[in-house]
């Protein structure tokens, strides 16, 4: 919408052009003249070479190429002429110059000014943050033309104070919500605080301040807002992301995991690829200091899903078959049904330590 407004802007620009030159052209023009000015423009030329000669016959006499005789008849001709060409001067009236048009200049002037002004305004309103936007990621565009909306949504919250005590729950959601977006997390987490002091069970303000304390570096401070913020809304999708990244960074591989397959199932049309890729990161980690890990994802996670939430072969974690050790250990060295004996494959020992992982599930 605002790239459209990029050619009305040239247009707004050329007319002020137009109206400028339309203002100024009598400065640039050369006067007109009426047929007195132009007869005496021809006898001041005239009158001028024959001062001319008169100077150049003295020096031909001074210097022996004219004689005496010469001298004066052509001295008596060139006066004679001047004579009358100053007499016919002096005969004109006095020079004027009439004026090309009866124009006043400051209309235009003002018309323009006021365009190149309009133009100018619409340009830094519109065309510029357009084009400034063009040479961003996409992120980042929506991180600028959040910022853009703060200093207004600021304004509402205090014209609101003033005209009502304080602002609207509804406004301060607005303002935090663009606040976050700019990434200006100091005023997102007033508003959120603000927000919190009205409303302590608000589950988006607490995912959202227990995030701005995980960025300011209080894990233990942004925990209990997130766990909170899940324990009155499960599907507080923000707050089990940033839980699932607050537990990664702290080495808690398996906590992570939990958390980030918590958002994948409450916010399904969320960063899903990018989510994903951190859980296969952790359970890389959690497979090297788990060795029986490792030997489920090795031997197991193909059937029973890398989780054990159950795909081709049923579910294991949480169920009660999966905890009874000996069950489990029986099933993974004789096998039943579709389900291979693994004794020749694992050790007794690989075989115990993966039935011990399974029921802790």
């Amino acid at each position: 919408m605002t790239l459209l407004l990029a050619p009305l802007i040239v247009a707004l620009f050329s007319l002020v052009a137009v109206v400028l030159a339309y203002a100024l052209w009598p400065s640039f023009r050369a006067p007109s003249r009426g047929p007195e000015d132009a007869r005496r423009l021809e006898l001041e030329e005239e009158r001028d070479t024959l001062y001319d000669a008169a100077r150049a016959l003295d020096v031909e006499r001074a210097s022996g190429a004219l004689d005496d005789a010469d001298y004066a008849r052509l001295r008596l001709r060139d006066e004679t002429r001047a004579a009358l060409v100053l007499q016919h001067l002096s005969e004109l009236p006095p020079a004027s110059v009439a004026p090309a048009r009866a124009r006043s200049v400051w209309p235009a002037a003002l018309a323009a000014v006021v365009l190149c002004a309009a133009a100018s305004a619409a340009a830094y309103r519109y065309a510029v943050p357009a084009l400034q936007g063009l040479a961003l990621p996409p992120e980042d565009r929506v991180t600028l033309a959040a910022a853009r909306q703060v200093p207004g949504l600021e304004a509402k919250l205090n014209a609101e104070a003033l005209r009502d005590g304080r602002a609207s729950s509804a406004t301060l959601h607005e303002f935090g919500d663009i606040a976050w977006k700019a990434l200006d997390y100091n005023r997102a987490a007033q508003a959120y605080m603000t927000l919190l002091g009205r409303d302590p069970r608000d589950a988006k303000a607490l995912a959202r301040y227990g995030a701005i304390l995980f960025f300011a570096g209080r894990p233990g401070d942004a925990t209990t807002f997130l766990k909170t913020a899940l324990a009155v809304d499960p599907r507080q999708s923000d707050a089990a992301l940033t839980l699932g990244n607050l537990y990664f960074s702290a080495g808690k591989a398996t906590e992570a995991i939990k958390a980030w397959q918590a958002f994948q199932a409450t916010n399904p049309s969320g960063p899903t690829n990018r989510v994903a890729d951190l859980i296969a990161s952790a359970r890389v980690q959690v497979n090297a200091a788990n060795p029986a890990a490792k030997l489920y994802a090795t031997n197991c996670a193909g059937c029973h899903g890398s989780d054990a939430q159950g795909m081709v072969g049923p579910k294991l974690a949480g169920t009660a078959n999966a905890k009874n050790v000996g069950l489990v250990l029986d099933r993974i060295l004789l096998g039943k049904g579709q389900m291979p004996a693994f004794a020749g494959k694992l050790t007794e020992a690989q075989a115990k330590a993966l039935a011990g992982y399974l029921s802790k599930l």
